[in-house]
């Protein structure tokens, strides 16, 4: 009798724990036992509305129940099944609610075996919830739901999220070139043209007007004007390719070398110079001239050019100044391709039409990065899960808002 009785009290106890760890579980979904019931009595209605699609191919329980967006995508379910991979039988996982919004893990119990869902119910007008999105994938048969995002796609996402902060963190590309260009010949100001081929390196030493320089000793053209191979030198030591800066030592022949890649413009052409353009001029009636545009205003523009003497000073130089943009020495701008080999600076932000997204380059405005978008089923729109463009209509979206059959 003992025995009996401490089994029994054994079995109590048993059932005792069993209950409260069911209620501790049903705690931690829901601090609201009447939205509990709500969401679980619309889940019911759900998966049964989708059993009775999926078991005869009818949609009126579901598009009784649910946006067309979803209606559709099962509709592709049935057509492309080859079991009974459905079952109105499932259990909640884990939910949490974000204002009218609530998403849902659910298991789904098929005779295939068990399926999660992620599912998203928004509060209806009239009170309750409705079914809005349901991303789930069945390894049996293969098939995805169009609200379904892989751990793949995810961690594609995260990988580009991250690489838009480094982007931004630290400048590369077209923008990186045109910057190490700009510093290298900022670093230049001040050296002075040399009196002989001596003490050629040093910046302010043996000054003199007589055309020897650093520059033109790259070169082996000393004595000679400079200004040519002074933007030549920048590009190089900034390692530049000579397919975005030439390595010329003539005005002359970085005018025809731009006029051959269809980036030289004339001031009467509706061009507006930019930083790290190449400017052109007449310094006298037979002498041209050249150097680098570091800013622009819708007046002037600053430049560093070299062979030129500073307000006020004694020797040719690399020197700062600025022109009026109608000044009428100016002849043109050579604009280099920054971008050259794909060298594009892609902008943090995306730019899309209704077919695709993309980054447009912050120096020549080409699509970088073009792809098409990857619609998530949101309830009454669509979304695309990279680039957050919204539509209820596009590419494999109808105009309710649902995936077209395709």
């Amino acid at each position: 009798m003992k025995k009996l009785f401490a089994f029994a009290l054994i079995c109590i106890l048993a059932l005792m724990c069993s209950f409260s760890a069911m209620a501790e579980q049903k705690s931690a979904l829901t601090n609201n036992p009447e939205m509990d019931a709500e969401v679980e009595a619309e889940l019911a209605r759900y998966f049964s509305a989708r059993k009775s699609l999926l078991t005869t191919g009818e949609t009126k329980d579901l598009a009784d129940t649910l946006i067309d967006g979803i209606v559709n995508d099962e509709v592709k379910h049935y057509a492309s099944t080859r079991s009974a991979c459905y079952s109105d039988t499932f259990s909640i996982v884990h939910y949490e609610t974000v204002d009218e919004e609530i998403d849902v893990e659910v298991k789904e119990s098929t005779l295939e075996g068990d399926v999660l869902h992620k599912i998203v119910l928004y509060k209806r007008a009239g009170g309750g919830w409705i079914v809005v999105s349901d991303g789930y994938y069945n390894s049996f048969d293969g098939f995805r739901s169009a609200s379904w995002i892989s751990p793949e796609e995810v961690a594609e996402l995260e990988e580009m999220l991250e690489a838009e902060r480094n982007l931004r963190d630290n400048p590369v590309g077209g923008v990186a070139v045109r910057q190490s260009f700009l510093t290298v010949a900022n670093g230049e100001v001040g050296y002075l043209e040399k009196a002989s081929n001596y003490n050629l390196d040093n910046p302010t030493a043996n000054p003199g007007n007589n055309d020897y320089t650093k520059y033109g000793a790259q070169f082996n053209n000393n004595p000679a004007k400079w200004c040519a191979m002074f933007v030549s030198w920048c590009g190089n030591h900034a390692s530049v390719s000579t397919n975005i800066i030439p390595y010329l030592d003539t005005v002359l022949g970085h005018i025809n070398k731009f006029t051959e890649w269809g980036r030289y413009y004339t001031t009467s052409s509706s061009y507006t110079p930019k930083k790290g353009d190449i400017f052109f001029m007449m310094s006298s009636d037979t002498q041209r001239h050249m150097g680098i545009v570091t800013a622009v205003s819708s007046t002037a523009i600053s430049v560093i050019d070299g062979n030129a003497t500073p307000v006020g000073g004694t020797y040719q130089a690399v020197r700062t100044y600025s022109f009026a943009r109608t000044d009428t020495r100016l002849l043109g701008y050579g604009n280099p391709n920054y971008c050259y080999g794909n060298n594009h600076s892609p902008s943090n932000s995306y730019s899309s039409n209704l077919y695709t997204h993309w980054h447009t380059c912050t120096l020549c405005g080409a699509k970088v990065a073009e792809a098409n978008h990857t619609w998530v089923n949101m309830g009454t729109y669509y979304k695309c899960n990279v680039c957050g463009k919204t539509s209820t209509t596009g590419p494999g979206v109808s105009k309710s808002g649902g995936l077209e059959l395709k």
